[in-house]
């Protein structure tokens, strides 16, 4: 129901042009999310998982990671998700993949100090970088995500940074002690890892038991252990609560019922060590 309000209140916002620039400017995304929404819906109006239902197949990746078939909610935009939801339960591991790089490269005797600033004061920490660069909450987020995998600290601009916050906004950002030292923990913190990570002769198995070449870049080779971990994490819960999961995300999941978070971390816990 939720769902059908959010469609019928886009298509008033498509119909109404008022002449202004700005609304005008937002049609297209109008366009897209209400396009979304109609499949959902009729997806959720066939007989092959039941009316109301929508029907999910996952593949898994080469990193163990499950990734939802055609269209789904797993990578639908979240205004859609959380009307689709609406009443559900949404749980997320914290910071999923800052959280296992620093337990990981401290197993391995680095100390990521800045990281560590960054996952004890998450929320100061974004909305500093966020009124010191002049971005938005948003983009510090997935800026912070692609130093993670690799992006580079460039201007160039077809690099992920600055094609979301333009050259000289990224400028700025690279220049922030903040970021400057979480991008320096990553790029040492790789170095240690990968370093003294097992491996084969010429592969390494994540905690999947993917492989990946020890040739690929150490970026992708270091995204590749925390996807799995990540994965493994998420098949834990799966596992533990298989009755009450009724969507994946990738970092977290979505359940029928409010479920023990408590039950979840001590599945994890002896999963992943």
């Amino acid at each position: 129901d939720t769902l059908k309000s959010l469609y019928a209140h886009l298509q008033l916002m498509l119909e109404h042009d008022t002449g202004d620039l700005f609304v005008r400017a937002q049609q297209s995304d109008y366009h897209y999310i209400a396009g979304s929404v109609g499949q959902l819906l009729r997806l959720a109006n066939v007989d092959i998982a039941g009316k109301g239902y929508i029907m999910h197949r996952y593949v898994e990746a080469n990193s163990g990671r499950l990734y939802a078939k055609g269209v789904s909610l797993q990578t639908t935009p979240r205004v859609i998700r959380q009307a689709a939801l609406h009443g559900l339960y949404e749980y997320d591991f914290e910071n999923c993949h800052y959280s296992i790089f620093s337990q990981m490269a401290a197993s391995y005797g680095f100390e990521a100090k800045g990281i560590a600033h960054y996952l004890e004061n998450k929320k100061a920490v974004r909305e500093q970088l966020a009124r010191d660069v002049g971005i938005t909450l948003d983009q510090v987020k997935m800026c912070l995500l692609a130093i993670m995998y690799g992006a580079r600290a460039n201007t160039w601009h077809e690099n992920a940074i600055p094609y979301e916050i333009s050259g000289p906004i990224a400028t700025i950002l690279y220049a922030h002690p903040l970021f400057q030292s979480i991008a320096d923990d990553i790029k040492e913190g790789r170095r240690v890892i990968l370093a003294r990570y097992p491996t084969r002769r010429t592969t390494l198995l994540n905690a999947m038991g993917k492989k990946i070449k020890k040739d690929e870049k150490p970026e992708r080779r270091l995204a590749h252990l925390l996807q799995g971990i990540e994965a493994q994490a998420l098949r834990a819960v799966i596992e533990l609560i298989p009755d009450d999961v009724l969507l994946l995300m990738h970092d977290g999941f979505v359940t029928n019922r409010e479920v023990d978070t408590r039950l979840m971390e001590r599945a994890v816990t002896e999963a992943t060590g």
